[in-house]
């Protein structure tokens, strides 16, 4: 084996020591800028799948509260509103694959249970401490019999599936889960404050536009999307929310029979 001396060293011709120079600073350049091509290729697709996945909640959010809003002049922007948001979530969910990931799976089902039955009373004592109201309506079985299949089969349902299953694991994609928590609950109460179901004539005595009404619905908003996230199962807020229905129904803060 040849052993290279600083003899042999200087004996070698420079323009040669600069070709090899060059030949391996181009050589790391051309790494460097195909590693951050590479890398490129990677980001930009994710950084464009966010993007839309912005603009997408924030057009079917608009859309969700421009047919509430419309509902004051036209009850049939509500039963629209009320299918976007039962029909909508379980469409994107078939469509992107993501059942699990918005809550519509059997794991966790007995936890999301217990914390639904939990987060249902405290969030029912809530409600019974904004309306006022401690005693059961005169007619109670009747507003039961009509108004639960109603609430826990529609108006449930399509507000969980809407607010909980797609609008919090959107935010929660897209800002943290935190900050998607916190969002859900302001932007869940804030609809509430839109709904043209309370006040004289209406079918609900629920006292939406004072500050205990509004305590009340954000109170059940944090509990319903605080199980939603702990147990990651759609169940838990479904089951809390209607607790809460039954028990605004069997006071006669919510009818679900038509006036006469």
């Amino acid at each position: 084996m040849q052993i290279l001396s600083l003899r042999n060293l200087w004996m070698i011709p420079v323009p040669r020591i600069k070709y090899e120079i060059c030949k391996f600073v181009l050589s790391r350049l051309s790494y460097v800028e195909r590693l951050k091509a590479s890398s490129a290729r990677r980001e930009k697709p994710y950084t464009i799948h966010m993007r839309t996945t912005l603009n997408n909640t924030l057009l079917f959010t608009a859309i969700f509260f421009a047919l509430t809003a419309l509902g004051h002049s036209n009850q049939a922007y509500i039963s629209i509103m009320a299918l976007m948001g039962l029909g909508f979530p379980l469409f994107f969910a078939w469509q992107t694959g993501s059942w699990a990931e918005m809550g519509f799976t059997r794991h966790n089902a007995i936890p999301a249970l217990g914390w639904g039955l939990a987060a249902g009373l405290l969030s029912a004592l809530a409600g019974l401490w904004a309306v006022n109201r401690w005693t059961l309506t005169d007619n109670w079985g009747m507003e039961l019999l009509v108004g639960l299949p109603i609430w826990a089969l529609l108006a449930v349902p399509f507000q969980e599936f809407f607010f909980r299953a797609y609008l919090q694991t959107r935010l929660a994609l897209l800002l943290g889960k935190t900050t998607g928590l916190l969002l859900t609950v302001i932007i869940f109460t804030l609809w509430h404050s839109l709904l043209p179901i309370f006040g004289p004539g209406s079918g609900s005595t629920f006292p939406m536009n004072t500050w205990q009404g509004l305590a009340g619905t954000l109170l059940a908003a944090i509990a319903y999307s605080a199980i939603f996230q702990r147990t990651g199962s759609i169940l838990a807020p479904w089951l809390a929310h209607t607790i809460a229905g039954i028990v605004f129904i069997l006071v006669g803060a919510a009818s679900m029979i038509p006036p006469n």
